[in-house]
């Protein structure tokens, strides 16, 4: 019913060696554009979203939106009504149906070829709050113009720091890792161990390595991006080379008919809605399971790829560090609406999981799968 469009950009006009992607507005609004009616004392906070993209030449596009409802008004509503104001007269009202507003989701959004996650969504939510002040000392603009046009990516093995004095604590900072370290990735891994137990992230991460084609589907897609991140990651010194596109505006499922690999994450409240074609290997974060469809007896997943010795070693080791971080595949919605608070609370609640660890696991075992390759 609704379409989503892009309403305004930095800069105007395309870099020559990166244009805008086609459909960008579908992938800053995942869920659609949505319509709601709200009680204006009870509408629902922010919502984060990291997600990745492909382009035809096969460079990543990293990017996070920050999705907020926004009340719909005409100009002579806007015009004579105060909401801030009314706001205030309603809070202490006891008529709950008085203050009924028609809203619809907005969101602020940045693309960069550079995975930075952390940062963008301590910039989005800058940008956000500055736009609910009225008295702001500096345009809103001049913030975005020093972001993309003054702030530089940091060389490996630096970092480059963004204080822009809006108080404490508030400093956003852009690290590399060093050309001898492991990839940047700047996602949590607990959302994955919290919807996925070892043995199915080592099938997951074999369906990745053999190039399937995976759908990932999760009620909660914020979490998508990072449950595929997570596990290309693991893949190391490999990379995933189909169309990656792990969180999927509904508007999009024709890529399911795609006759190359992929990794595509979708909400599972519209995959009941589709008819998915056989051999595409559906995984239910939300029940810890996963399947090939149109395929009979394919419930265990890949399990054949478990017998190998070093997968189980790699099974064993993954249940070492998950046991010490006292983290299980509970679908905890808990640790899930962690990432949509502070970034102080997403960084905390990764601290007790040895990430470092997990990945030298995982290292360990393409080592070990890769020892007979030959150019």
């Amino acid at each position: 019913l609704y379409k989503a469009e892009v309403l305004d950009r930095y800069p105007k006009e395309d870099y020559e060696d990166s244009p805008l992607i086609a459909n960008a507005a579908n992938f800053c609004l995942p869920e659609g554009l949505q319509v709601e009616l709200f009680d204006i004392r009870r509408v629902p906070m922010p919502k984060w979203y990291p997600f990745v993209l492909t382009e035809s030449s096969g460079r990543r596009i990293y990017g996070a939106s920050l999705v907020f409802w926004e009340a719909i008004l005409n100009k002579e509503a806007k015009d004579s009504v105060n909401l801030s104001a009314l706001y205030k007269q309603s809070s202490g009202g006891n008529d709950d149906t008085a203050f009924m507003l028609l809203h619809k989701t907005k969101c602020i959004c940045i693309m960069s070829h550079h995975p930075f996650f952390s940062p963008y969504k301590k910039v989005l939510q800058f940008l956000y709050r500055i736009s609910l002040g009225k008295n702001q000392k500096m345009p809103i603009e001049r913030y975005i113009s020093h972001l993309l046009g003054e702030v530089t990516s940091p060389k490996p093995s630096c970092s480059h720091i963004v204080d822009w004095r809006l108080g404490a604590n508030n400093k956003i900072e852009f690290d590399r890792p060093s050309p001898f370290q492991l990839p940047l990735v700047d996602l949590s891994f607990l959302p994955l161990f919290h919807m996925l137990d070892a043995e199915n992230v080592a099938k997951l991460l074999y369906l990745f390595i053999s190039e399937k084609k995976i759908l990932l589907s999760s009620v909660h897609m914020p979490i998508l991006c990072y449950v595929a991140e997570a596990v290309r990651s693991l893949m190391f010194p490999l990379d995933y080379q189909g169309v990656y596109i792990p969180m999927c505006s509904h508007e999009l499922y024709a890529v399911l008919e795609a006759p190359v690999p992929f990794v595509v994450g979708m909400s599972s409240n519209y995959i009941k809605r589709l008819l998915i074609p056989t051999g595409v290997w559906i995984v239910d974060l939300d029940n810890n399971s996963m399947h090939c469809s149109g395929i009979e007896n394919s419930n265990n997943g890949p399990y054949e790829f478990l017998e190998m010795n070093t997968v189980k070693t790699f099974v064993k080791g993954l249940n070492y560090y998950l046991n010490d971080a006292g983290v299980k595949a509970d679908g905890n919605s808990a640790v899930i609406n962690a990432f949509q608070s502070s970034q102080e609370a997403m960084l905390a609640s990764t601290l007790n999981l040895s990430v470092e660890g997990i990945r030298n696991e995982a290292l360990k075992m393409m080592v070990q799968y890769l020892r007979h390759y030959r150019n």
